[in-house]
């Protein structure tokens, strides 16, 4: 499970109040009894790291938790925010540290040696196939880039490194969720990519969350993840259709998706959030 909304407003909420400590918390709980166990957050998601590290202090939860964190660098890695990232998440079952964006070989090389000295696993959060490629030589262990039904070209590059991958961004930031107008409103050419959602969910006879994420599950190998972030606790329900949708409705709704909006008709700002305007 994703964790940037629960520090900051993000994707459909940006512009709204920041979430209430017991939203928050029914969040993780309705998480954990739905089978979550896997949680990514980033140090700077604003109080989302605090409030994870918080709750799985309170709930005696830790040991049985995996932790994905990103840290931002700048010119060079930061020993001292790579300490407090992992000393935040001491006791976790596993946790992986991740560059938040794409560094020079050498800067990953100096991150990675610093993340192994704390027990971590290091790795790199990413947006492009280029910056996949260009980092698969210097011994990343993990990375997180977009994805999703339409897209998959982040996956193919980790694919080809033999590199495990973690997909986010499957709903496009809430965008492929959106109806076709309000799509629209947020990016140019959102309100095509929200319409062939729907029209490919009605054809296939599921939902359009189950499709979406059902179709990233399938593209995603054993040592591969799904990053997905909710807003509310019932929210976390469709992890469970995802999981347990029929594969034939799942393939349905992919194919439909890939006959309405081939990624290569696709304008490449419309794949990168970075690129809209706010």
């Amino acid at each position: 499970m994703g964790t940037v909304q629960l520090g900051i407003p993000y994707g459909r909420r940006s512009g709204a109040e920041p979430m209430p400590e017991e939203q928050v918390q029914a969040i993780l709980d309705r998480a954990w009894h739905a089978g979550v166990r896997q949680f990514d957050t980033a140090e700077s998601y604003g109080t989302a790291a605090e409030r994870l590290s918080a709750w799985l202090s309170s709930s005696r939860r830790a040991s049985e938790s995996s932790v994905v964190t990103k840290v931002p660098l700048g010119d060079a890695a930061n020993r001292d925010r790579i300490r407090e990232a992992c000393l935040r998440f001491r006791g976790v079952g596993s946790l992986a540290v991740l560059t938040h964006g794409a560094p020079s070989s050498k800067l990953y090389s100096e991150f990675a040696a610093l993340v192994e000295e704390c027990g971590a696993i290091p790795g790199v959060s990413v947006y492009t196939p280029d910056e996949i490629r260009s980092l698969c030589t210097v011994g990343v262990a993990r990375v997180q880039a977009p994805m999703n039904v339409v897209d998959r070209r982040q996956l193919s590059a980790a694919n080809a490194a033999g590199i495990p991958f973690d997909a986010r961004s499957v709903y496009l930031q809430g965008v492929l969720l959106d109806e076709p107008d309000a799509a629209e409103s947020r990016v140019a050419g959102g309100g095509r990519l929200a319409k062939a959602v729907q029209d490919a969910a009605h054809r296939a006879g599921i939902s359009p969350a189950v499709g979406l994420l059902g179709g990233a599950l399938a593209a995603l190998g054993p040592r591969d993840r799904l990053v997905v972030g909710v807003d509310t606790p019932c929210e976390l329900d469709v992890f469970v259709d995802a999981a347990s949708a029929p594969a034939e409705l799942v393939r349905a709704f992919v194919s439909a998706m890939a006959a309405a909006v081939p990624v290569s008709d696709i304008p490449p700002g419309l794949l990168d959030p970075r690129t809209w305007k706010r």
